[in-house]
């Protein structure tokens, strides 16, 4: 993290001013020692004369004597005092410039999780379970009000970018990192990447509105009029998907966090087999009137 560090100078005169000070108070310190050397002269004459009229009283003039000089030393100390140059206070701003700036506007932001696959092996399904029921959902709870549109995504290819579970969302910058901070600290995610359930965690630059229209993240050879009211159907549909999550969880209380959502995932693929073409497909398709459509593989 780099510091930028500003210096305010609170002093009134600079350091040549504050000498200067110092050589005019010398030069006045010397002429005091000339008056009070006269001064002095002329008191223990007196004190003299004094002490002869009144020879039964102790001699008082060697405790006057020494009390103009006394007085001059106190004075020199009090002088030389005020002319130290005393350094002006630094203070630190601390800025991270590591930081991007924030963006102002809207946009969708991805935060991708990456499953880890051992090769030879199918997905774990059930760990985009988990990390939607005990860490997306408590975010979408405290952020409602801030999040305008979002949805979950899945992919598990043979390749590169590998098994992703995403939590994609609308929203300002500002909310992103804000819900961004707040994924950083949390412990599961932690203790799942440190065990080796998960392989990374991905995020957006919050500095820049890279998707800031509703239908950019639509698939581009749907007609405009879909891509833009696609995130409308897609969030009800995550939205279902998760309350399933969150109600089979709570009937598995294990201890075990991990095997209670391979628990809901084999729950919720027994759902969907029995139940997908009723409640599902065939509900959709009735609100387009019953009308056939094709279906590629």
């Amino acid at each position: 993290m780099t510091l930028t560090t500003r210096q305010v100078n609170f002093a009134t005169a600079p350091k040549e001013r504050a000498w200067n000070n110092l050589n005019n108070y010398g030069a006045g310190f010397l002429f005091l020692i000339q008056r009070s050397q006269e001064a002095h002269s002329y008191s223990t004459q007196r004190l003299r004369s004094l002490n002869q009229g009144q020879k039964d009283k102790p001699e008082c003039s060697s405790y006057f004597m020494h009390v103009p000089k006394l007085m001059l030393v106190i004075l020199f100390i009090q002088m030389v005092g005020c002319t130290q140059v005393t350094p002006p206070p630094v203070i630190a701003d601390t800025i991270d410039q590591s930081q991007p700036a924030i963006a102002d506007g809207k946009s969708w932001w991805y935060y991708r999780v990456k499953v880890n696959r051992p090769k030879e092996t199918p997905p774990n399904w059930a760990m985009g379970a988990l990390v939607a029921g005990e860490v997306f959902a408590p975010i979408l709870k405290g952020y409602r009000e801030d999040i305008e549109l979002w949805r979950f995504h899945r992919r598990a290819g043979r390749d590169q970018a590998g098994h992703l579970f995403s939590f994609v969302f609308y929203s300002s910058a500002l909310t992103a990192q804000s819900i961004y901070n707040d994924l950083e600290n949390n412990t599961l995610l932690l203790d799942l990447l440190e065990q080796g359930k998960l392989d990374s965690v991905q995020f957006d630059d919050i500095g820049q509105l890279s998707k800031p229209n509703i239908e950019d993240t639509s698939d581009k050879s749907w007609p405009l009029i879909i891509q833009k009211s696609w995130p409308d159907y897609i969030m009800g549909v995550s939205q279902m998907w998760l309350n399933l999550v969150n109600g089979l969880a709570e009937n598995h209380q294990k201890n075990d966090v991990i095997q209670r959502y391979d628990d809901v995932q084999k729950e919720l693929t027994a759902l969907w087999k029995a139940h997908g073409q009723h409640a599902w497909l065939h509900h959709l398709n009735a609100l387009y009137a019953y009308e056939p459509f094709l279906i590629r593989y």
